[in-house]
């Protein structure tokens, strides 16, 4: 059973978090807009501000533990195994948690959205794109959702279709055509993340990769030819639009409330922060392990 934590709390695990250097500037914004939808949610979403709650303090012992690793002479890989283990111990109780559906649409998009990140750090990709878009048919139309999802699309497409070749630094596409359907899925979330500014430099910088990566290089070329467009446009009030908001349907939530709202200029950091850690070449080289 997980106890009961109000709004306040819920902010100041994310700021904790946001102190330490392993935390990623994506994962900071996601999770400030998981605690925007929280904050939406009445009075009989305190199992769910508890779940949260419970998530944000298993995380903050994880990379708590990992900065003191940092900070010692000698880790050992015992050392390292055990906080991995501990971690992974933490998020599956969460997910027994959190497996019982909710009966209010809101409940339902912030319960999707803590099991898409819960599975994401068990590297389940194929139940993170499923609770992700879950959770935008139960209303999370965020461009940041909406990245998300096209990320991690992108991620299990490379996982499902992808494979080593018989030469060292040779990769194979086992069935080229579902690959690009597939691919096209990725681009289409991405898109659906635009939104007509300067923020969507990043945005259009995955759709080239995606593209390329595809094996549709003229589409590629138009949506750099947009990225470079987008960049002429905004290029002269660039102050302006790096103080626009990304804000959620209804009364948005001040600094002084709670967390602020998420602004594009967070968006195209945490897709700069993305990109260095998602290269594709990389990913390929490097997939995650889903055997267990």
């Amino acid at each position: 059973m997980f106890q009961a934590a109000d709004d306040g709390f819920i902010v100041s695990q994310i700021e904790k978090l946001a102190e330490l250097p392993t935390f990623p500037p994506f994962s900071h914004a996601f999770y400030r807009l998981i605690a925007q939808y929280v904050a939406k949610c009445d009075e009989s979403a305190d199992r769910l501000r508890g779940l949260f709650a419970r998530f944000l303090s298993g995380e903050l012992a994880y990379h708590q533990g990992m900065e003191d690793m940092v900070r010692r002479d000698q880790v050992s890989v015992g050392d390292l195994q055990s906080l991995s283990d501990k971690h992974r111990i933490h998020l599956r109780a969460l997910l027994e948690a959190a497996h019982q559906p909710t009966e209010e649409p809101e409940q339902e998009l912030v319960r999707h959205l803590i099991l898409a990140e819960t599975h994401y750090h068990l590297r389940e990709t194929d139940r993170v794109v499923a609770h992700l878009e879950w959770a935008v048919a139960a209303g999370a139309e965020h461009p940041l959702v909406f990245f998300a999802l096209g990320y991690n699309r992108f991620a299990l497409a490379l996982e499902t279709f992808v494979r080593p070749g018989d030469n060292p630094d040779e990769w194979q596409i086992i069935d080229f055509a579902r690959f690009q359907d597939a691919c096209l899925q990725v681009v289409s979330a991405f898109e659906n993340a635009l939104g007509g500014d300067a923020g969507d430099k990043g945005v259009y910088g995955w759709i080239v990769r995606v593209l390329r990566t595809a094996g549709f290089p003229e589409a590629a070329e138009e949506a750099m030819q947009q990225a470079g467009e987008l960049a002429d446009e905004f290029e002269s009030d660039e102050e302006e639009t790096a103080d626009e908001v990304w804000e959620l349907e209804g009364e948005e939530l001040h600094a002084e409330e709670g967390l602020p709202p998420i602004s594009r200029e967070e968006i195209e950091a945490a897709g700069e922060s993305l990109k260095r850690s998602f290269s594709v070449d990389e990913l390929m080289r490097q997939r995650p392990d889903t055997s267990e």
